[in-house]
């Protein structure tokens, strides 16, 4: 079984990172945040690991809701808000359906101890540095203090970067990216073994969760964040 295909989609034309305190107040104004420790804190960034494409501000979860489901639809109902957005995951954000790697709990705890903020500015890239590898092989060929970002963090940084994700008629033609921090079980049966993406086509953004780990796609790669 193949672990990955050659790939040369990319990202949008219009997309760029904007700058992270730009970042900070839309993410701010979003989810009513006070952002003035994470405004602090990057007045002396660190250098970006080998493997980022920049930095990103991402809330901590508990800082929006009670649980990891909560937050995470409260990320993509303000999504849905701004854009045609299809959600293959309504009614199905409980824990029994969603769960967040050990990995990327770990990993982004670590962050978020260093920087003492709702607001956490993670280093990170969008999906371009693991095209075309299925899941499983990107997670296997992880850096050291790098880990997938899941569905809340992604959700977050589309939030902050709507261009990211166009909406485009037709078929796929551009970088998608997997959020492989998150496993979702598909029947609520003990199960976690999909893979939620988000993916913009026929004029709408798609957030799905028929991947599975082994699934090998060009048009995907999972987005990944670095510890500093």
């Amino acid at each position: 079984m193949r672990s990955s295909v050659d790939s040369n989609f990319t990202y949008p034309a219009e997309y760029n990172i904007k700058p992270i305190a730009e970042q900070i107040a839309i993410l701010s104004e979003l989810f009513d945040l006070d952002g003035i420790k994470a405004l602090a804190f990057i007045q002396n960034l660190p250098d970006l690991p080998e493997g980022a494409e920049g930095c990103f501000a991402i809330p901590r979860w508990q800082s929006i809701a009670k649980t990891y489901g909560e937050a995470l639809k409260k990320a993509v109902t303000l999504i849905a808000k701004n854009r045609k957005f299809k959600d293959y995951f309504e009614g199905k954000f409980s824990k029994e359906y969603f769960r967040q790697t050990m990995r990327t709990m770990t990993m982004f705890t670590k962050l978020q101890l260093q920087q003492e903020s709702d607001i956490v500015i993670v280093p990170g890239q969008f999906g371009l540095r693991h095209r075309g590898k299925s899941p499983r092989f990107a997670l296997e060929t992880l850096a050291k203090e790098e880990f997938a970002l899941s569905s809340f963090h992604v959700a977050c940084m589309l939030l902050s970067h709507p261009k990211r994700e166009k909406d485009i008629p037709g078929a796929y033609s551009q970088l998608h990216a997997y959020c492989a921090g998150d496993r979702f079980c598909y029947n609520a049966d003990g199960q976690y073994d999909r893979i939620p993406s988000f993916f913009g086509v026929a004029n709408i953004l798609h957030f799905g969760g028929d991947n599975w780990m082994y699934t090998v796609c060009d048009r995907f790669g999972v987005a990944t964040g670095f510890v500093m």
